[in-house]
């Protein structure tokens, strides 16, 4: 046997022990089994969601692309107006122990549902608004309430350390699902995505409940407490805090860039496929790539930025970077660009703003963490989509050009790099040098 075979190049071993010993390196002691517990909650989370994601792009683009999304998404946010005075009820009755295993069981019967109607003979328009609206409200609830958990479980300090491994953790299951999509969904269709989708949301459950049992014992008051107060309290709290104000604004601009980049990509494919196998599967591709970059982003840069350039900094380059991007864009005016642009934009915004945005919630008061913070992640984000794909779809009437869209996005981008860069600014006075609790 050659000796090379023997033995591995010290160069290439000490490279890959320095990305990943370093990011380990990080946790701290009595902190493991919970970092490990959260980010495989979080993988099977976004694995169940990316699974399902691109059966869901595939009926927006065959119910007309951007000229539907615009109605799908005011369904989409008479839906969340609806559904949040009723989970913001339950957050003021029930413990955490008790309400996010609610959610996360309400999405699994749901997710059962959903797969059974996909077996009837139901009109595709009708199937397509159903599938839409329920996936878009299962997205931005079960994110948003894991990320309040753990804002909940790490403090300030901790956050800055650990969200980016976390953050890895979903990343790597935002990467299989759209690969297992890709592989089965034309063998084996789509209600059984939906049961396979169903699998790991049921994982996820159960890792959250293991998380709550480990971090019981350091954190007695997590889980038993009661948060109180009106259900209003997250729109309330969201429009007088002006850091929350600030997050608010912040997702805004995000969403218009991402909302824009939508639609013209769900057009696209709209006329350059016929099946829903086929929609379903080049969308996985496209999530397939995008969730690789972000990999990349999180394990290269993500801690380093948080660690020496905190929160806001981490958000405002990445926009910045965004704007010259879409300037770029503007002059070369190519359809292909589209794709690519979603593709970097969504990788920048997984690997990099995504972390930093959720940092930013440990160091407000514990009724925000889930109550503004769950307003802000569901009505006002798509108050925002409704907005954004509206504009989207009166351009695309007027014959707007890609330069014109790629000035859009270059303006968003840019007032984002602007409302990011100061944020710590509005921390309270208490939350400077450490979580609230």
């Amino acid at each position: 046997m050659n000796s090379s075979s023997e033995l591995p190049d010290p160069h290439t071993s000490a490279a890959k022990q320095g990305i990943f010993t370093s990011l380990w390196r990080t946790v701290e002691a009595g902190e493991a089994k919970a970092v490990l517990l959260s980010a495989a909650c979080f993988f099977c989370v976004l694995t169940s969601y990316y699974i399902l994601r691109p059966i869901r792009e595939q009926f927006a683009s065959a119910a007309g692309g951007s000229q539907a999304l615009p109605t799908l998404f005011l369904y989409v946010f008479i839906t969340m107006l609806i559904l949040t005075p009723v989970f913001g009820a339950i957050f003021t009755r029930f413990a955490r122990r008790t309400f996010v295993p609610l959610i996360y069981a309400f999405f699994c019967v749901c997710m059962a549902v959903i797969a059974w109607l996909l077996t009837l003979p139901i009109e595709p328009q009708l199937m397509a608004k159903v599938f839409y609206i329920w996936l878009s409200v299962f997205n931005l609830f079960v994110v948003s309430v894991f990320w309040s958990c753990m804002a909940d479980v790490f403090n300030a300090a901790s956050a800055k350390r650990l969200f980016g491994i976390i953050a890895l953790g979903g990343t790597a299951g935002a990467v299989l699902g759209p690969n297992i999509a890709a592989v089965l969904v034309k063998p084996l269709g789509l209600p059984a995505m939906c049961l396979i989708a169903l699998g790991f949301l049921v994982l996820a459950l159960v890792l959250m409940l293991m998380l709550f049992k480990e971090r019981e014992s350091v954190q007695q008051d997590m889980n038993g407490e009661v948060l109180g107060g009106s259900i209003w309290a997250g729109a309330i709290t969201t429009f007088q805090d002006p850091l929350l104000r600030r997050m608010a604004l912040l997702l805004l601009c995000a969403d218009g860039v991402s909302s824009v980049l939508y639609s013209l990509q769900s057009d696209y494919v709209a006329q350059n496929f016929t099946s829903p196998e086929a929609r379903t599967q080049f969308f996985s591709i496209i999530d397939g790539i995008t969730n690789l970059l972000t990999v990349l982003l999180q394990l290269a840069l993500v801690r380093y930025m948080l660690s020496n350039y905190g929160a806001g900094r981490t958000m405002s380059l990445p926009n910045a970077v965004n704007a010259a991007a879409f300037l770029m864009i503007a002059v070369i005016a190519a359809p292909i660009l589209v794709s690519v642009a979603l593709v970097l934009s969504r990788s920048v915004g997984y690997g990099l703003i995504g972390p930093a945005r959720e940092s930013v919630y440990t160091n407000v008061a514990r009724e925000a963490r889930f109550k503004a913070k769950n307003f802000i992640d569901t009505v006002v984000w798509r108050g925002g989509d409704v907005l954004s794909m509206t504009l989207t779809a009166w351009m695309v009437q007027q014959g707007a050009s890609i330069t014109d869209f790629a000035l859009v996005c270059a303006l968003f981008a840019a007032i984002a790099a602007a409302l990011a860069w100061n944020v710590e600014r509005l921390y309270p006075a208490a939350a400077k040098d450490q979580g609230v609790d």
